[in-house]
């Protein structure tokens, strides 16, 4: 399941999956439920035993299919249907995941070995999705010649499956280029986060939300090398984009801003950063105080520990 909060959100995730995008990567990133996590798996049931909304959301669909945009208390609902071996897979993947949040390498382990298993019944695609998760576990302690054939295997799959421009290689091509960046393998991360960009501009258009976020990959890639002269312009991306797409007080933008006044402050440009601080720490202020207001106060209290700690580092 995906959930969110405006019909128009959940008929472009749902034009997005059928344009191939996975809906297990989409429901991590944009649903609401608590599934989100483990990528909208819900698990199984007898549809006899489900609400009157999810059984006439599932009426006629295949194994495979995702349902018409749902009206669901309050909220909007797309539903996808799985085969019995794709829900053997998602259990073992969710539970891998889970696994893998908690340090519990490995119990993640023994769960995505399975999953790859698993997954040579269901397609190139699931096996690739598989190796993916495992290398993160090897990745996640720094065992990186054990991860780096994985991902590489991974981003094998990946283009054999959607070709060398889909999105989906992107997110195997991005996590190699981070695997080499975690080594400090700097001339080969750099033409693989070059790749990703390029990838996701031709997919999404270069102000996609989703474009900032590979905008800082390369630009953290240069700060990390020293090179501030070429990351200053895609911090200043990042922010621009940001701000079209989520306006001038959303928390990412924050995020984007602290990003360019660190570059500032690692310059000793102290003057240049300041009001950058300052504008992110409102970002989070007026945040805090709008999710209070919602009764939203566990939300809330994570933005004001986000606005302190910008005081904080200002006053150091």
């Amino acid at each position: 399941m995906i959930l969110v909060k405006t019909e128009a959100e959940a008929r472009e995730l749902r034009g997005r999956i059928q344009k191939g995008e996975p809906f297990e990567e989409l429901a991590r990133k944009y649903s609401a439920d608590t599934s989100a996590s483990a990528g909208g798996y819900l698990g199984t049931f007898a549809v006899a035993d489900l609400k009157k909304e999810f059984q006439d959301g599932l009426s006629g669909l295949h194994a495979g299919d995702v349902s018409a945009v749902l009206r669901i208390n309050g909220g909007y609902v797309l539903l996808q249907l799985l085969k019995e071996e794709e829900t053997r897979w998602q259990q073992q993947m969710a539970a891998g995941r889970r696994a893998l949040q908690q340090k519990q390498y490995a119990e993640a382990e023994r769960f995505f070995q399975a999953a790859t298993q698993s997954a040579s019944l269901n397609g190139l695609g699931e096996v690739g999705a598989s190796l993916n998760d495992l290398a993160a576990i090897y990745r996640d302690q720094a065992n990186y010649s054990a991860a780096e054939p994985l991902y590489q295997r991974a981003l094998a799959i990946a283009e054999r499956g959607f070709g060398r421009e889909h999105p989906n290689v992107g997110a195997v091509v991005i996590n190699l280029a981070g695997l080499y960046a975690d080594e400090k393998k700097y001339e080969a991360a750099e033409p693989l986060y070059k790749r990703a960009l390029a990838i996701y501009e031709k997919a999404f258009g270069p102000d996609d939300p989703r474009i900032a976020e590979r905008v800082v990959d390369l630009a953290e890639l240069y700060l990390d090398q020293g090179n501030s002269a070429a990351a200053g312009p895609l911090y200043k991306r990042a922010i621009a984009i940001v701000e079209k797409n989520l306006g001038p007080n959303h928390p990412d933008l924050a995020a984007s801003l602290l990003n360019l006044a660190l570059l500032y402050e690692n310059q000793g440009n102290h003057a240049a950063a300041e009001p950058l601080n300052r504008r992110a720490r409102d970002i989070y202020e007026q945040a805090a105080a709008a999710l209070r207001k919602n009764g939203q106060i566990k939300e809330a209290e994570e933005m004001e520990l986000r606005a302190r700690a910008i005081e904080v580092t200002h006053r150091n």
